[in-house]
């Protein structure tokens, strides 16, 4: 799964992948995730819309689809 992700994500070339600790809400725990994240990107990319927070479904309205 991991090899198919790199892929889809263009790891290493343009994100690279990490593994982080996250704090479950509720259940007083944390989990071992990867996140992938880039410290390049080309210029134009500032100038992009972004969201602080997703949240599927926030008032957005950008809801996830699984393909």
């Amino acid at each position: 799964m991991l090899c198919f992700l790199d892929e889809f994500e263009g790891c290493p070339d343009m994100y690279q992948r990490t593994r982080v600790t996250v704090a479950v809400e509720g259940a007083g725990g944390t989990l071992q995730c990867f996140v992938y994240t880039t410290a390049t990107y080309p210029p134009e990319w500032v100038h992009l819309p972004y969201h602080d927070d997703y949240d599927s479904q926030g008032e957005h309205g950008l809801r996830y689809s699984p393909r």
